[in-house]
């Protein structure tokens, strides 16, 4: 049940987070074979943008998700030298994610296989890691530092899962070209 694409135990965690890497949503309940778009699209912040609670603005996702009017995800085969740039910039905008993955796995040992992972039940191991992102938000807003936090600066952009997702639907392609077009071009 809990066994991932790449054949260990482990949770799926959504994590939403802002430009500064304090984490403003999660989701952590679901095995690690469970889809990323499946816990997005079942989860509230999801109908909460759908419903347009928070006014304008995106989330950012990789190609995994589905394009919607508020979540812009990368173009398949970009054939303009803005679509190429806007791919670059939603690239680079979603290092901030993966790096709040790597500060929290530098910060609390124990979310890291290398670390050893978590030895508990699906329902504690719940408990740990949403406590070690509370900690993270705490410690970030104290602004303290952490030994590992200089590896954790050197992202790498080539790391990220760029398979392509095909489900495309037209009034959602809109709204990403308007980006390209406004922001890119």
């Amino acid at each position: 049940r809990y066994v991932n694409r790449k054949n260990y135990h482990s949770i799926n965690c959504q994590v939403v987070c802002d430009h500064n890497l304090m984490i403003r949503s999660t989701v952590v309940c679901r095995r690690g074979s469970t889809h990323d778009a499946f816990i997005l699209g079942q989860s509230s912040i999801a109908a909460s943008l759908s419903n347009g609670i928070y006014g304008d603005g995106w989330l950012l996702g990789d190609s995994g998700y589905p394009l919607r009017a508020w979540l812009l995800t990368p173009f398949n085969d970009p054939t303009t030298a803005a679509q190429r740039r806007y791919n670059l910039a939603l690239k680079s905008a979603r290092s901030t994610i993966e790096r709040v993955f790597r500060v929290l796995k530098a910060r609390f040992r124990c979310l890291d296989r290398s670390g050893g992972g978590l030895q508990f039940t699906p329902e504690r191991c719940v408990k740990i890691i949403l406590s070690c992102m509370y900690l993270h938000n705490l410690a970030h807003r104290l602004q303290i530092e952490d030994d590992g936090e200089e590896k954790i600066r050197q992202i790498l952009l080539d790391e990220f899962d760029d398979d392509v997702n095909t489900q495309e639907v037209s009034a959602e392609t809109r709204v990403r070209d308007s980006v390209v077009q406004n922001y890119f071009s």
